[in-house]
């Protein structure tokens, strides 16, 4: 058996050494412990990066972003999971929701970040159906004025022949 066999055999491999659990990243938008409006429903999440070393042993950091209707996070879900230090949210539901974020790195999860509120406040539903009532009325009558003029000025032009 030739010895570099032997060695290969009789001397076990190193294991690659695990990577480290990354600290947790902290949320700019909303910010940590604060609030963001979004009156839209939608809003740009975005918080600082986690330096885990890269370059070493597992791989790039990704981050999971959840989000919660109750700050406790009791029925949360992720809804997001990439590479990326921000991501767009959209058709968030009316009232306040909780976002967190955590990165992963090698497997390994961090803890998760201090939650940020982000509230939406959509315009009152009775509101938007009186400005559309009042947008059709408008509608009409400026519909109603074309026709009439319309039809006056043919009448006018049959008269004077």
């Amino acid at each position: 058996m030739a010895l570099a066999t032997w060695c290969a055999l009789a001397v076990p491999a190193a294991a690659a050494p695990a990577a480290p659990t990354p600290s947790a990243p902290r949320l700019t938008a909303p910010p940590a412990g604060g609030v963001a409006e979004a009156p839209e429903g939608h809003l740009l999440a975005a918080w600082e990066p986690v330096d885990a070393g890269t370059g070493g042993p597992g791989g790039p950091v990704r981050y999971q972003l959840e989000i919660g209707r109750d700050p406790g996070f009791e029925r949360a879900r992720v809804v997001e999971t990439g590479a990326d230090a921000a991501t767009l949210l959209s058709g968030l539901r009316g009232g306040d929701t909780w976002l967190r974020v955590r990165a992963i790195h090698g497997g390994a999860a961090g803890p998760w970040s201090e939650p940020g509120t982000v509230r939406v406040d959509y315009p009152d539903p009775g509101l938007v159906r009186n400005l559309f009532a009042l947008g059709a009325v408008t509608c009409a009558f400026l519909l109603a004025a074309i026709v009439v003029g319309v039809r006056r000025t043919a009448a006018r032009r049959e008269a004077s022949r």
